[in-house]
């Protein structure tokens, strides 16, 4: 082979391997077509670990439904609850405020709110700051080393939403409302 055909060949496969290196990198992404996928909000990383049904007389479940207000416990006879498991996640050297503002859409447009859980929960989701070089949940908690590795946001949907799939998470950034992310989840 000739030395310029050599030359033409190594610069391809150098390409090559550029673009497969840039095809891992998830710097600014703002979509994750599945659950698993880090997503970047403002300064720091989302992440859903898991999404689903819950059953409230499961001893886990019913676990995630703690410190629901009396007037929030309650389903409509077509309705389920659906839990969304957040793991938010900062590599900085300073603290910053997570998310705070979710909201899930069907494919009707349909926007669904989270239910506040304002009692003690160790697995309820609540925007704090994080510290520096640190996680929600935060490590070694109750929500950390359980099951699903995440905190909950718990929504009460229709369960007819799930024939309007796929389900979008949206997480808004705290320090800018016209900002946000998107997890489509699998339900």
């Amino acid at each position: 082979m000739r030395p310029g055909r050599i030359i033409i060949l190594i610069a391809i496969v150098a390409c090559a391997a550029l673009v497969a290196a840039c095809g891992g990198d998830t710097t600014n992404n703002r979509h994750a077509s599945n659950e698993g996928v880090y997503v970047d909000l403002g300064h720091l990383k989302y992440q859903v670990e898991l999404s689903r049904q819950l059953n409230p007389y499961d001893g886990e479940d019913s676990s995630y439904l703690l410190g629901l207000a009396p007037a929030d416990q309650s389903l409509g006879a077509a309705d389920t609850w659906f839990g969304v498991f957040m793991l938010a996640v900062n590599k900085h050297d300073q603290a910053y405020p997570a998310a705070h503002g979710f909201y899930i859409t069907d494919t009707q447009g349909i926007t669904y709110r989270p239910t506040p859980v304002p009692g003690a929960n160790p697995f309820a989701y609540h925007g704090t700051v994080i510290p520096p070089h640190d996680q929600l949940p935060a490590q070694g908690s109750a929500a950390d080393n359980g099951p699903t590795q995440g905190l909950v946001l718990l929504f009460k949907v229709p369960l007819a939403s799930f024939d309007n799939r796929p389900l979008v998470l949206h997480i808004t950034d705290p320090s800018n409302a016209k900002s946000e992310a998107t997890v489509e989840l699998d339900v």
